[in-house]
């Protein structure tokens, strides 16, 4: 925001439009834009600083299967994921700008990899714990021998 603010009043600052075409007219640029309300616009200008940014969706990803797609629960093309970064497939985790609409902007640089993989270390480590715990259901001190009892 420090930018638009420095920038206020003397350059136009345009988000959420679409570029529909551009080319040069006299030796400025002209783009034709389309307006997040749906309005085509014309816009003539000396230079121009486009951020086009990245859209992420899962569905566009090449190697999942439609299966597997269906089953994956998605906001805005997203995976909603756990506090461990985990999808709503089980065993199924998801990092960098995958994560970012449930962990934020940081997760889509280098320097969100690291929580990403401490959290995702974390949980399958929990999993592996709680798979090879014995399990004590149904036992009552009572039920084994005084020596053997360990609570």
């Amino acid at each position: 925001m420090v930018a638009a603010a420095c920038l206020a009043g003397r350059v136009p600052l345009l988000i959420g439009h679409a570029l529909q075409s551009a080319h040069e007219r006299n030796g400025r640029a002209v783009l034709n834009l389309i307006e997040p309300a749906g309005r085509q616009r014309m816009l003539s200008a000396d230079h121009v600083i486009a951020g086009t940014g990245y859209r992420f969706r899962v569905q566009a990803l090449p190697f999942f299967g439609r299966e597997l797609l269906m089953r994956l629960d998605c906001i805005g093309g997203l995976p909603a994921l756990s506090a461990g970064l985990e999808s709503s497939v089980p065993g199924l985790y998801f990092t960098g700008l995958a994560s970012a609409y449930d962990f934020g902007p940081v997760m889509r640089f280098i320097h969100g990899t690291h929580y990403a993989a401490r959290r995702i270390c974390a949980e399958i480590a929990a999993k592996a714990q709680a798979l090879a715990a014995p399990s004590f259901s149904g036992l009552s001190p009572n039920s084994q021998p005084e020596a053997e009892r360990t609570w």
